[in-house]
Parts: structure tokens; C-alpha cells; sequence
């Protein structure tokens, strides 16, 4: 700082400064930052179980993975890196826990964009603070000196539509996803159905069942045009031969680790298409346009997860859950039970003679 300015500088002034020298580019400026994985080095949060606030919501090694969180639903957290291309689409915490530090991306001017009719909104991050990035949000963020931060996502049960459309769209786009939207829609599905979480399935429901539609129509669109080889992921292919000409079981291991399809870079979790002599993984659409440009399915093989029966039950499954919880669901989509009116009082006719006797015998009963 003490090259740009001869006293202690207000946030203001940094940023007007650091602008100029980015557009008018009449010095040489060289900024010096880092990106480590705390995950391998360390956080500067509080994680010893006898530490005050180790086990904070806020505090940043626990927050992706608690309860209000679906990411936990994966497992180990992705790493930061393999976030950068969505973090537009997923919450991010930023938090200090004393200090922060600059992010390297591109550099636009807040009036450049301001000039386009590109909201902007400013704010000053002091040490100790967290800022939350929406959903739809691009940061960029000018240091104020030396600094650390550290940077974690995290999404809600209702980010699930947005996310739902993000990874169709990456996939339009041939764009690698950081995880499968196809698992994280499964593991939540399972884990909420045994919580009996009505309010989760029914966010989910509606995407599980477009998930399945699409599904089986490929399979089955596959299937016409002459792809009948298939296994399931972790079962033996017994198809192979060995050395001694005898048939030698190949097992799929396909379990632990997604593979992607090789021209559009989806993470193919539900099923793929697998051209077996040349380790080439398809995903099901790429697939039948594959078998359209080729006119044959010769040594291609389905891999799948879930067969037809297991998918159509897992969805009918959520959306009977659903449906016991808000009243009726059409299309995956929940209904309330409507309201019913006030109740109407019974009336039954009396004989005159009957009232007459009835109120005589109470007064003298008195």
C-alpha cells in the first residue's frame, strides 16, 4: 500500500485506486495471492471438539455438511476448485476468521457494468464477518491488504430446481459438472424418505419424475434401435475370453466414481452407454445420436444402476409419501387438502307434546 499511498487508505480509496490502475494500465502491478485446501492445511475455524464453536452452524468446516445443507447428502464436500465454474448457481459462505484475501477472476469495472444496466451492489467486509452469495450472484473483490478467507458451498432443499436446470444446461454446453445432480436428487430421495421429511420430497418429486421419464425413454429408445447388451454396474460380464480361450468374468467397478461421457462431459450416474474395445463412455443421449450417426450398436453395452422396476418404485414411493403428507399429488407436484366448511348442526323435529312434558318435569324437579 505504501506505494500507492502516503497514509493509511480507506476502503473507498483502495478500490477507486485499484479500478484505475486496472483500466488505465500505466503501472505495473503484480498481486501476489494463494488458493490452498484446508481440507490437507488446516482451517482457521475452530475444529478440536473441546474448542469453543467447533461445532458452530457457522462455522465453516461443519456448515456444508449440516442438516440444512444437501451437499452432505455426497459424501466428502467437493473441493473448492472443482466449484469455480457453478458457483453462480450454489450459496457460498465467505467468512474471516480474522482476515481475508483476494480471489483471482476476471476483472470488470463496477461502472462498465454499471454503464450496461448490470446491477451492482457494493459492500465492505470487515474482520469477522460472513457475506452470503445468492444464487445467480457474480463476486469480485478487492483486497484492502494482507489478508486470509476462506470460501465454502452450501445449498438448500429449494436450490434443487435451480441446480436441476443449471446441470442440464452445463450439459447443453459440454461444460464438466463438479457432481452429479442425478446422485444428489438419489441420496436425498433416499435419505429423506426414511426421515419421513415431507417438505424435502415434495421439492424433489416433480425432478425425480422428469429424471425417470427421461431415463427409461432413452433406454428405451435405445433398446428400438438395437441395443440389447446390458449389465449392471458391479455385476460380471462373462462375455470376455482369457488367454486359455475360456470365459473370464469382468466386473464393472463403477460404484464408487462416476465416469463422464466423452462428448458432453455429463457425470453419468443413473446408466451410460459403453463402447467396450475402446474404454469410450457415452451418456444415453449422446448415445442414440452416436447409434443415428453409426447405423449400429455393434460393441456397445448399457451400464445401469437402477433397473426400470427400482426407478419407477423409488418415484411412485416419494410421491406416496407426498401425498400422505400434503393431501393429493398430480405430476409430482403437491396439493393441499381443501378446506372444508363450517360444520352444520343436526336437527331433528320434536313433537310439541314431548317439550311440553319435558319442561313440566324439570319444574318439578326444582
Amino acid at each position: 500500500m505504501n506505494m500507492c499511498f502516503s497514509k493509511e487508505p480507506a476502503a473507498t480509496e483502495i478500490e477507486q485506486e485499484y479500478w484505475r490502475l486496472v483500466e488505465q494500465k500505466d503501472w505495473h502491478v503484480a498481486v501476489h495471492c494463494g488458493k490452498v485446501d484446508t481440507n490437507t492445511h488446516g482451517s482457521g475455524f475452530p475444529v478440536g471438539k473441546s474448542e469453543p464453536f467447533s461445532r458452530h452452524g457457522w462455522n465453516l468446516t461443519v456448515l456444508p455438511n449440516n442438516t440444512g445443507s444437501i451437499l452432505r447428502h455426497l459424501g466428502a464436500v467437493p473441493e473448492e476448485k472443482k466449484l469455480d465454474k457453478v458457483v453462480h448457481t450454489l450459496l457460498q459462505a465467505n467468512g474471516t476468521p480474522g482476515l481475508e484475501m483476494l480471489e483471482s477472476n476476471v476483472m470488470i469495472s463496477p461502472e462498465v457494468l454499471c454503464k450496461e444496466g448490470i446491477k451492482v451492489h457494493r459492500t465492505v467486509q470487515q474482520s469477522g464477518q460472513f457475506v452470503v452469495c445468492f444464487p445467480g450472484s457474480f463476486v469480485s473483490k478487492v483486497c484492502c491488504g494482507y489478508n486470509v478467507s476462506e470460501t465454502v458451498h452450501f445449498a438448500t432443499t429449494q436450490w434443487t430446481s435451480m441446480g436441476f436446470k443449471t446441470a442440464k444446461e452445463m450439459k447443453r454446453r459440454h461444460i464438466p459438472k463438479p457432481f452429479s445432480m442425478e446422485k444428489l436428487l438419489y441420496q436425498i430421495a433416499t435419505a429423506e424418505a426414511k426421515k419421513e421429511n415431507g417438505s424435502a420430497l415434495s421439492t424433489i418429486s416433480a425432478l425425480l419424475g422428469e429424471l425417470r421419464d427421461t431415463e427409461l425413454r432413452q433406454r428405451r429408445q435405445l433398446y428400438e434401435a438395437g441395443l440389447h447388451s446390458s449389465a449392471r454396474y458391479g455385476s460380471h460380464d462373462s462375455s470376455s475370453s482369457g488367454v486359455d480361450g475360456k470365459k473370464k468374468p469382468r466386473k464393472w467397478q463403477l460404484e464408487t466414481s462416476e465416469r463422464r461421457c466423452q462428448i458432453c462431459q455429463h457425470l453419468c450416474y443413473l446408466s451410460m452407454v459403453v463402447q467396450e474395445n475402446e474404454n469410450v463412455v457415452f451418456c444415453l443421449e449422446c448415445a442414440l445420436r452416436h447409434v443415428e450417426k453409426q447405423k449400429s450398436c455393434r460393441g456397445l453395452k448399457l451400464m445401469y444402476r437402477y433397473d426400470e422396476e427400482q426407478i419407477i418404485s423409488l418415484v411412485n414411493q416419494i410421491c406416496g409419501k407426498v401425498t400422505g403428507k400434503n393431501g393429493t399429488v398430480e405430476n409430482g407436484i403437491s396439493k393441499p387438502t381443501p378446506k372444508r366448511g363450517p360444520r352444520k348442526r343436526a336437527t331433528v323435529d320434536v313433537p310439541s307434546s314431548r317439550l311440553s312434558s319435558s319442561s313440566s318435569s324439570k319444574s318439578a324437579s326444582s
